[in-house]
């Protein structure tokens, strides 16, 4: 009885390893030291992608592990009596594909037999899935090293550029004879081609690794416009050129979409037209093509010059990458990045973008984008308008300039001290600084710069917004950043600060800011 219980139980367990062994999708078998296969589920065949007939001929199948050390030194543990668990190894198809597995094993130790039963486990997927985690990882890590890179290198040229520029334009101000005159202009015309270089490299960088993001806000066209006017006019003007802007009536002045990056369009078309032109005019005109739907519009933006002109050979390519304007006589300066970042911000907002030139004549460039239309504001909400503002330059107020680098400082203090007589302004080297001097006086408007020690303008500035009291709390700050890339979404919105100006600051676009701003805080009283 006893006898027949126990075969009964043995051949239970024979059935049992024999399901597993059938069933398992891991590969099992049983093997010589020699690589000839002794016994081997169907999940080898799988595995190897040979036949069952193929995998019993094989006089070695070891030939199919690899490396040779590893396999070399699987097969010394198990020669010497210790089993292995886990073991990486990789094994060959017969398509020459490579699979990534494991290898668990155990001695066989039988009088008449030396060899080893092994389990192969197949962790392919694994393994690529974990390269690819790997591998994103490091992508973004390397993503977030180029970006912290870009941002520093754009802060590092851009302070002292702020100073060249900003110094340049005081001193041709000032009474200069004509060698000193000629001078000056030639530091400041190639302290602003480096700038704009550095500033299209940035931009291309940005547009390339996908960060560039489109904002939805409402915002007035006509005042961006003139805005653009104001910061553009005195370009022009260098060049003894007519420079005129032309809005067509039926155009709406509130539209919705990304005032940023219409500017930053509008900005390089019409400085690229006045640097090519070098007698005659510049044109902006915008119109509207057509209504869609009840609630936006299609607009046409139109720049033309009497410039040199674009060769018919060349059109094709004018928007490509690093293309640059060659005439007979000369290699006009420049990346040939600029109309390229205006075609990118051009179509990823659904937009198209085209040239007519006429070599000689000039040029027009021309571009359309959709706007939804912009609701009014109710007469109870209204603040004035860019176009409205009428800010008298002598007008005494106070200002809190917040700049740990002193020749920053100097730059910001002569531009405002030439432009407003009567400006009060006084300074602070970080935003501790600029904290104390708040809470002790009263200030019209701060310039507040981002970076700087002790307590940097984010940190100073969401300090101002929550702590003090009304109206300090609401005073007027202006971000001053030489970081690469501005957006509605960067730190400096987060933190409470109204607006920005980008260093080197084009001093009309500051002058601009600081009445506007102002001015608002006065009809706000």
């Amino acid at each position: 009885t006893e006898r027949k219980r126990a075969e009964e139980e043995l051949t239970k367990s024979r059935l049992r390893y024999q399901q597993i062994f059938t069933q398992s999708k891991d590969a099992i078998l049983i093997a010589r030291y020699d690589g000839k296969l002794v016994d081997f589920n169907h999940a080898l065949t799988e595995l190897t992608g040979f036949s069952k007939e193929e995998l019993e001929a094989m006089d070695n199948y070891h030939t199919l592990l690899r490396p040779e050390e590893q396999v070399n030194e699987l097969l010394l543990k198990l020669k010497a009596g210790i089993g292995v668990k886990d073991f990486a190894i990789k094994v060959g198809r017969k398509n020459n594909e490579v699979r990534e597995c494991i290898i668990t094993a155990n001695v066989l130790s039988e009088p008449d037999f030396e060899g080893y039963n092994c389990i192969i486990r197949d962790i392919t997927e694994q393994v690529n899935a974990e390269r690819l985690r790997k591998a994103r990882d490091l992508a973004r890590q390397s993503e977030k090293m180029k970006e912290q890179f870009i941002a520093s290198v754009s802060h590092e040229m851009r302070t002292p550029m702020n100073a060249i520029l900003g110094m340049s334009n005081i001193l041709i101000q000032t009474p200069l004879n004509e060698e000193q005159y000629d001078l000056v202009k030639s530091i400041k015309q190639s302290s602003e081609i480096l700038l704009g270089i550095v500033n299209d490299i940035l931009e291309i960088s940005a547009i390339q690794n996908g960060k560039i993001t489109f904002e939805h806000d409402t915002f007035d066209l006509y005042d961006l416009l003139d805005n653009l006017v104001n910061v553009m006019q005195y370009k022009a003007q260098e060049k003894d050129l007519y420079f005129e802007v032309h809005i067509d009536p039926a155009v709406p002045r509130l539209i919705v979409g990304d005032k940023l990056r219409l500017n930053q369009i509008l900005y390089n078309l019409v400085g690229n037209a006045i640097k090519f032109t070098d007698e005659g005019f510049v044109k902006i005109h915008v119109k509207k093509l057509h209504d869609i739907g009840d609630d936006s519009v299609q607009l046409k933006f139109i720049v033309e010059d009497s410039g040199i002109g674009i060769p018919e050979d060349k059109l094709d390519a004018i928007f490509d990458t690093f293309t640059r304007v060659r005439t007979k006589d000369r290699l006009y300066e420049g990346t040939g990045l600029g109309l390229s970042i205006c075609k990118n911000l051009v179509e990823q907002q659904g937009g198209k973008i085209g040239v007519e030139s006429k070599l000689g004549v000039g040029s027009k460039f021309f571009f359309d984008l959709i706007f939804e239309i912009g609701k009014e504001k109710a007469e109870s909400e209204s603040v004035p308008s860019d176009s409205d503002i009428n800010f008298d330059p002598a007008t005494p107020f106070r200002l809190l300039l917040v700049e740990d680098h002193k020749m920053n400082q100097l730059v910001a203090t002569k531009t405002l001290e030439r432009k407003f007589p009567n400006i009060e302004l006084v300074l602070a080297e970080n935003g501790k600084q600029a904290i104390e001097r708040l809470e002790k006086e009263d200030f019209d408007i701060v310039l507040m710069d981002i970076q700087m020690p002790v307590m940097d303008g984010y940190e100073a500035t969401a300090w101002i917004r929550k702590n003090l009291p009304p109206p300090k709390c609401d005073t007027p700050i202006l971000a001053m950043t030489a970081h690469a890339y501005i957006s509605k979404d960067e730190k400096f919105r987060e933190h409470g600060m109204n607006d920005y100006v980008l260093k080197p600051f084009e001093p009309e676009d500051l002058f601009f800011k600081i009445s506007k701003y102002i001015n608002k805080g006065n009809h706000d009283e």
